[in-house]
């Protein structure tokens, strides 16, 4: 190598050069295997205000000391508001009752008519008899007089 200069890089510095120039090829995945899924957890109030994300992104996170579940959602600048919700465990609405509810309408249509029945009886008894309608043009209405 007499008459060629000595480099001033070695030879793995070009190596790893090259290796970063090259187009990068994805590593093959297996198309079976899904990626973890985790459910964020902590302990109180405290650790939600400790907690750290990137801007404009939103997280649930599970209280472990309280039925509470958060939303966490940060701004633009990352700064942190967070939401408490109440859960209960849920149940089923109890199954519709078809008959019981048909045997209430009809007990309560056979109320109304009864009512209507004795209303009616009522008014043709009292259908004969004039009826107190007060003062007519200021004078007293007599009519139990003319009766007479």
């Amino acid at each position: 190598m007499y008459g060629y200069p000595q480099s001033y890089y070695p030879q793995s510095y070009y190596d790893m050069i090259r290796a970063q120039m090259a187009p990068q090829q994805p590593a093959p995945q297996s198309s079976n295997v899904l990626p973890a899924q985790q459910v964020i957890q902590v302990a109180g109030r405290q650790s939600i205000d400790t907690l750290q994300m990137s801007p404009n992104s939103s997280v649930l996170i599970m209280d472990t000391s309280a039925p509470i579940v958060w939303l966490c959602v940060s701004d633009g600048l990352g700064k942190v508001t967070a939401t408490a919700y109440d859960i209960t465990l849920h149940q089923d609405a109890p199954a519709f009752d078809v008959a019981g509810f048909a045997g209430d309408v009809e007990e309560r249509l056979k109320n109304v008519e009864e009512k209507i029945a004795l209303f009616t009886e009522e008014m043709k008894k009292n259908a004969g008899e004039p009826h107190d309608t007060g003062t007519h043009g200021g004078k007293p209405n007599d009519w139990k007089a003319r009766r007479d």
